[in-house]
C-alpha cells in the first residue's frame, strides 16, 4: 500500500506583479488587436505551484464595452477568458477608468445589461465561441481562473485585448493591469517539533482502517491512522501531526 505524505505544514506566499503600461483599443480600421497584443507580464523567483489568481485591469475606458473580448493566458498555455459581451445595455453607456477585479471568489458577473461599472467579479463571458486573432491561442477558452491552479507560475503571462467590431468605438485600459498569484508550499514544522526520520515498524489492516506504526530518529514511537476510502487520514498522536501530514489515502499496491 503506498501513502502520499507532505512533510510540513502548508502556508500560503502571496505576489503581485503588475504591467502598467498604456493598453490601446483601436476606434477604427479592419482588426480590433489592442497595441500592445498581447501586453504581457513576467513572473519569476516563484518555485511553488499556484494555488490561486486574481486579475486587475486598471482604468478601462471605451465607448462601447460590450464589444471587449479579454483573454488572459498563463506562461503553460493554460487560459481563460475574463470578460466578453458584458453590459449590453440598450444605450451602449460607454465606461470611463472603470477598475475590474477578477476572482473565482468574488460575489457576481459583470453585468449583461446594465450599464457596466468596476468592481470585483467572477470571469464573465456571455457568449462564449468568439476566436481571438493570431498569436493568440484558439478558442475554446477557459471560464474560471483555477485552471490555472497546479500550474508553475514562472514565465510569460499575456492578456490579449480585442475590440469584435473595430470599425467603430474604442477605448483603452489606461494603467495596464496587475496578477495575484497565491502559491502553497509545506512549511516545517508546526508546534515547535523538528522534522526526524521516520521508520515504519508495521502496517495493520482492520475493516476500513489502516494503522501505521512507526519510530522516529528522536527516539519516539508514533502511530498513523489513515481510513480507507477517498478522504484523508486522521492522525491518532498528536506528535505524528506535526511531523507528517496526510494528502491521500490508498493508492496502489506496494512491497514493504
Amino acid at each position: 500500500t503506498t501513502f502520499t505524505f507532505g512533510l510540513g505544514v502548508p502556508s500560503a506566499t502571496t505576489n503581485s506583479f503588475a504591467n502598467s503600461g498604456f493598453i490601446s483599443i483601436p476606434t477604427s480600421g479592419s482588426n480590433g488587436r489592442s497595441t500592445p497584443y498581447p501586453s504581457t507580464i513576467t513572473v519569476s523567483a516563484l518555485s511553488s505551484l499556484i494555488s490561486k489568481v486574481t486579475v486587475t485591469l486598471t482604468n478601462v475606458s471605451h465607448t462601447w464595452v460590450n464589444d471587449l473580448d479579454i483573454l488572459l493566458v498563463g506562461p503553460g498555455g493554460q487560459n481563460v477568458m475574463i470578460m466578453s459581451d458584458v453590459g449590453n445595455d440598450a444605450t451602449g453607456t460607454p465606461i470611463s477608468n472603470q477598475t475590474f477585479t477578477f476572482d473565482d471568489a468574488a460575489a457576481s458577473l459583470v453585468s449583461a445589461t446594465s450599464p457596466v461599472v468596476g468592481g470585483t467579479f467572477k470571469p464573465t463571458d456571455y457568449q462564449p465561441g468568439d476566436g481571438l486573432d493570431s498569436p493568440a491561442p484558439a478558442w475554446p477558452y477557459g471560464t474560471a481562473l483555477s485552471v490555472f491552479n497546479g500550474t508553475n507560475p514562472y514565465g510569460t503571462w499575456s492578456l490579449y485585448v480585442d475590440d469584435d467590431y473595430p470599425p467603430s468605438d474604442g477605448g483603452s485600459i489606461a494603467n495596464g493591469w496587475k496578477i495575484t498569484i497565491i502559491t502553497a508550499t509545506n512549511s516545517c514544522c508546526a508546534g515547535g517539533v523538528s522534522a526526524a526520520p521516520f521508520r515504519i515498524t508495521s502496517i495493520v489492516k482492520s475493516n476500513n482502517n489502516i494503522l501505521i506504526n512507526g519510530t522516529t530518529g528522536i527516539g519516539q514511537t508514533n502511530a498513523l491512522q489513515a481510513t480507507a476510502g477517498t478522504g484523508n487520514g486522521s492522525y491518532s498522536t498528536n506528535n505524528f501531526a506535526n511531523i507528517f501530514i496526510v494528502t491521500n489515502t490508498v493508492t496502489t499496491s506496494t512491497n514493504y
